[in-house]
Formats: C-alpha cells, structure tokens, sequence
C-alpha cells in the first residue's frame, strides 16, 4: 500500500483560498466565509459549516493579488472594480487631465487560463478581457465588492 502525502509551502496555500457565499435556511441571512483547500480537503465542508442550515450560494477562487497596488484587500474571482474608459492615449494627458468617455464595472473571471478583467468596452461594443495583474499594477484599484452583493451592476455603466 502506498500513501502519497502533499505538501504546500504557505505561500501556495495562501494562494488556493475560497470565499463562499452561504445563505442560512431559517432566516434567509447572507454570509461570507474563507477556506483554504487544505481545510475543504481534510475536513470537507460538512465539518466546516452545518450544510443542512445553510445554502452555498457561490463560490470564488484567490487570485493571489491584493487591491490597491497589493497592499489592500485580497481579490477574488466575482469582485468589481470601477474601470475608466479615456480618449486619451495611455489615459494620461496634459497637466494631468483626463477626458473620460464612460466609466464600467468590471468584474475579475477565470478566463482562458489565468484571471482577467471582464468589462464592456463602449468603443467595441462588446465585453474585452485584461489581465488582471496588469490591471491592478496601473493605477490604485479598489475592489467595491462582489458580483453577489451587487448583481445589478454587472455589464451597467456608472
């Protein structure tokens, strides 16, 4: 009999995290909750929450990033940003001004292997992708929450 044993340094541990999102049955109240894999893995979720009180509403992966040029609050697949769309080149014009055509809400995807920001692009009139990572280290981001606490404002301009 052979047993295999996996070990992961902090760093991949920190980076294979979940948020769920948990409904409770009685009162209808909506709850966030964080696990590693390792924790769904040895315990699975009966252990980590009563699964007969609660509904998982959703479910979204780490990113391995932080908001605010990764200083501020972790990223998850789900999570919004405000993104602005300029007629600028690069964004930037003189003294520091900036046309802005129209802002979005983007929201972070799994997207062809890696995560990106998913947001509707008025000049193409279609939804674009931009790597995530990218995205973040331009300018200060800051999430302003997820695609549950505020499904409205998926694809809507600001």
């Amino acid at each position: 009999m052979f047993v295999i044993k996996l070990y992961r340094t902090m760093e991949q541990e920190v980076k294979n995290k979940f948020r769920y999102l948990l409904r409770n049955k009685s009162t209808d109240q909506i709850s966030f909750k964080w696990y590693t894999l390792t924790q769904i893995e040895v315990g699975g979720l009966r252990d980590l929450f009563n699964l007969e009180d609660y509904i998982i509403e959703g479910r979204d992966r780490y990113t391995g990033l932080k908001d605010k040029n990764g200083k501020g609050n972790e990223v998850f697949e789900g999570d919004l940003f405000e993104v602005i769309f300029s007629n600028v080149p690069n964004g930037y014009a003189p003294m520091g001004h900036k046309e802005v055509i129209e802002k979005q809400i983007g929201e972070i995807v799994f997207h062809f292997g890696s995560f990106m920001l998913k947001v509707f692009h008025p000049e193409h009139g279609k939804n674009v992708f931009t790597d995530l990572k990218s995205f973040l280290e331009n300018e200060e981001k800051i999430v302003f929450g997820n695609k549950f606490q505020h499904p409205e404002l998926l694809n809507k301009k600001l």
